[in-house]
């Protein structure tokens, strides 16, 4: 294989991981925040719980191509896995996501399940768990910023302002998500 095939195979990996991660999923939280714009062009709350899932499905499939080409690449190189930060939250980051996406088809089908689990617990899980997987891909994102392939391409100033951008987008994009989960845990313990 050419130098260029495994130049392209690695650079999938933050492509796709950014993409499925920072981007898609972000956007996936945002849908369903009180404040949406969407909201506003008519869709109602059922079209954006779908448009969740669709913007969701597309997150499992580009974080599956950014996790596929980074572990082709490590065994193609004898390299080892998972002796980084940012491997290591992105692992678990990745096992979380596959919790959170359980949990939301069981929170999409609800009243399937409602003898077996209360509706409201299954969707608070759901939340809680998609929160902690986005915060933890986050945290992974960050510590890819100061890996020695970022720093290669950029400095120590597009680091920071990458890792300030980042963070920022976090805490608008969790904003609402944490406040529902807030009520959510509010209401349970009342009731």
């Amino acid at each position: 294989m050419s130098f260029y095939y495994y130049v392209t195979l690695y650079s999938w990996h933050p492509s796709f991981f950014t993409l499925g991660s920072l981007l898609l999923m972000a956007e996936s939280i945002l849908v369903l925040s009180e404040n949406n714009v969407l909201a506003f062009f008519g869709l109602n709350h059922q079209r954006l719980v779908t448009l969740h899932w669709i913007l969701q499905i597309g997150s499992a499939v580009a974080i599956t191509i950014g996790f596929a080409s980074i572990s082709v690449y490590k065994c193609q190189h004898d390299q080892t896995h998972f002796d980084t930060w940012h491997s290591i939250t992105g692992l678990i980051s990745v096992i979380l996501f596959i919790f959170a996406c359980l949990g939301g088809v069981v929170a999409l089908y609800t009243a399937t399940f409602k003898k077996l689990i209360k509706p409201a617990h299954v969707k608070l899980a759901h939340i809680i768990v998609g929160i902690l997987t986005f915060v933890i891909g986050i945290i992974s994102e960050i510590f890819g910023i100061y890996t020695r392939w970022f720093l290669y391409y950029c400095n120590e100033t597009v680091q920071l302002v990458c890792t300030l951008l980042i963070v920022l987008a976090t805490v608008l994009a969790l904003q609402s998500s944490l406040v529902n989960a807030y009520h959510r845990i509010k209401r349970l313990c009342h009731n």
